[in-house]
């Protein structure tokens, strides 16, 4: 799976916490660090690349990277399996810088 992280300026606009008070929406917005998930996942990479085609056209979401989804191991063996549910954990991986 396959998702494309980055930023959106109504989000920031929306920010609160020690990091908001000190730099502005649109300096938030334009820095790299911190970016979220802003694509549903997809199965494939042209998908991604379709998201990020049609975010250029609106401005309002800025693309970051494409990161893929992979399992948690522990001790790089068995997977980590949650709580809550009893099913693996994911985790995404940055894949392609945009």
């Amino acid at each position: 799976m396959y998702a494309v992280f980055g930023k959106s300026i109504k989000k920031e606009e929306q920010r609160k916490g020690d990091i908001a008070n000190k730099l502005s929406p649109s300096d938030r917005y334009y820095s790299n660090n911190n970016a979220y998930q802003i694509s549903p996942d997809y199965s494939s990479l042209e998908r991604c690349y379709e998201f990020i085609e049609l975010a250029k056209k609106t401005h309002d979401v800025r693309c970051i990277y494409i990161a893929q989804a992979e399992k948690v191991t522990v001790n790089g063996r068995s997977p980590k399996i949650s709580k809550k549910t009893g099913k693996p954990l994911f985790r995404f991986v940055k894949l392609i810088a945009i």
